[in-house]
C-alpha cells in the first residue's frame, strides 16, 4: 500500500485501527478490507477526518506560541543569538525575521532596509538596517544564502516588523543549504536562551522591568526611548550583534 492512498490517521502495527475513532476496534491486517475508505483515496470524506480537519484549519497561529519569561517564541523556528530567527519554507529557501525579543528592545520601527549591495548573506555577518526613531541599529544574518525577495509589507509599513514578527512581519525570503541550521538554536534550546537573555536584559535595565515585558515590553521602549546615542549603541550591540 502506498501512503499517499490510505488515510493518515490509520494506525497499522500488529493490526489496524482509526486513531480518531472513539472506540479502537482492532482489525487484523488480513482481515482489513481493501476497499474500505481509510485504505483508499476517498477518506477524506470519513466524518471523523472532516472533524480532525476542520479542527486544523481553525487552529489560531497563538497556538505555536510559547511564552517564555514574558517573551513569545515561536516552536518550529530557528534563532541565531542576534535574535533573528529562520522558518524552512521548503528543502533550500528560508524565511528570515526579528524575535519578540528584538522587536520588543527595538521599540517603534520607522524603517528597515537591506544594507545596500548585499545580496549575498553571510551569517554573523550585518545584513540590514532599522531606524527605530532617532536611532538605528543593525541586524545580523542567520545563515548563509543568497536573498530572493524582501518583504514589500515591511517596505510600505515597517511598523509591521513590531507588531507581527513572526508573521507579516517577516523580512526576507533567502536561498540557503539547509545544514547551516544546525548552528541555531531551536526548541528547548531556545527556549533556555531566551532565559538568559531576559536574566542579562534585567541586569542591564533593572529588576522592575520584569513586570512589564508581559504588558508588550512599554517599560523597555520607555527606557530606551531615554538612553544617549552612546548608550543605545552599547545596549543593541550587547543583545542584536553580541559583542
Amino acid at each position: 500500500m502506498e501512503n499517499n492512498k490510505r488515510c493518515p490517521f490509520l494506525k497499522i502495527q500488529a493490526c489496524g485501527y482509526c486513531s480518531l475513532f472513539s472506540v479502537r476496534k482492532m482489525i487484523p491486517i488480513d482481515q482489513m478490507k481493501t476497499e474500505s475508505l481509510c485504505l483508499s483515496q476517498e477518506y477524506q470524506h470519513c466524518e471523523q477526518y472532516i472533524d480532525m480537519e476542520k479542527k486544523s484549519l481553525s487552529k489560531p497561529a497563538a497556538s505555536m506560541n510559547e511564552d517564555v519569561k514574558g517573551f513569545i517564541i515561536r516552536k518550529n523556528y530557528f534563532y541565531n543569538y542576534g535574535h533573528t530567527w529562520v522558518k524552512k519554507e521548503n528543502e533550500n529557501e528560508v524565511r528570515i525575521g526579528i524575535d519578540d525579543f528584538a522587536s520588543k528592545l527595538l521599540g517603534s520601527i520607522k524603517r528597515v532596509e537591506l544594507i545596500s549591495g548585499t545580496n549575498a548573506l553571510n551569517s554573523g555577518k550585518v545584513f540590514m538596517k532599522v531606524w527605530c526613531g532617532e536611532k538605528n541599529a543593525y541586524l545580523i544574518s542567520p545563515v548563509d544564502g543568497m536573498v530572493l525577495e524582501v518583504n514589500k509589507l515591511v517596505k510600505e509599513d515597517a511598523g509591521i516588523v513590531k507588531r507581527e514578527p513572526y508573521d507579516n512581519g517577516w523580512l526576507l525570503l533567502a536561498k540557503t543549504k539547509n545544514e547551516g541550521l544546525k548552528w541555531l538554536f531551536s526548541g528547548t534550546i531556545a527556549k533556555e536562551w531566551v532565559k538568559i537573555e531576559t536574566e542579562r536584559l534585567h541586569n542591564i535595565i533593572g529588576q522592575d522591568v520584569g513586570t512589564t515585558v508581559t504588558d508588550g515590553g512599554v517599560m523597555i521602549e520607555r527606557l530606551t526611548s531615554l538612553m544617549q546615542e552612546e548608550e543605545w549603541n552599547a545596549f543593541i550591540r550587547a543583545f542584536m550583534l553580541n559583542g
